[in-house]
């Protein structure tokens, strides 16, 4: 494939010269420019196969030392000896089916997620309402935010009304 394209660019560059050199109409000068701009773009697509194959042959120089490097982790993984794996397995706790677990404290045992959440408080927020005018009874202010506000959309409790 890479020699069809070398093949169709070399014979694409003939062309132009062999139609420069043709021409009897086109000026001298002319045709010294088209005979420099092809020498230039061959000097320039041989530097670019160059640069292509130099970076190829790194890549699979990195590829190598990848797989190896792979290969020397796999080894040093099932290295084990017996006693090493024993005493791995002795450590190991099994958490319940489906529960979360939170990460370990530094010295002990591990905490569920669970028992982390259970002991929390639920935030409370507070929302101050002051009538526009002197005529808006107390009642109608605690009725204000229940009818105007749709808090199942916005997924906000109102469970305690209180007025000055």
């Amino acid at each position: 494939m890479a020699y069809d394209v070398n093949r169709r660019v070399e014979d694409a560059f003939e062309t132009l010269v062999s139609m420069t050199e043709k021409s009897a109409d086109l000026r001298k000068d002319l045709k010294n420019n088209i005979c420099i701009s092809v020498s230039t773009i061959r000097k320039e697509f041989f530097q670019m196969k160059v640069q292509l194959q130099n970076v190829n042959d790194e890549n699979k120089n990195i590829n190598e030392e990848v797989k190896s490097a792979t290969k020397k982790a796999a080894t040093r993984r099932y290295s084990h000896t017996a006693r090493q794996v024993a005493l791995f397995l002795h450590h190991r706790q099994q958490p319940e089916r489906g529960v979360r677990q939170v990460l370990p404290p530094e010295r002990g045992r591990r905490k569920f997620y669970a028992d982390e959440v259970k002991n929390q408080e639920e935030k409370r927020f507070r929302m101050t309402l002051k009538a526009k005018d002197e005529t808006t009874t107390p009642e109608q202010i605690k009725q204000q935010p229940k009818m105007n506000i749709s808090s199942t959309d916005i997924r906000v409790g109102i469970k305690a009304v209180k007025t000055e």
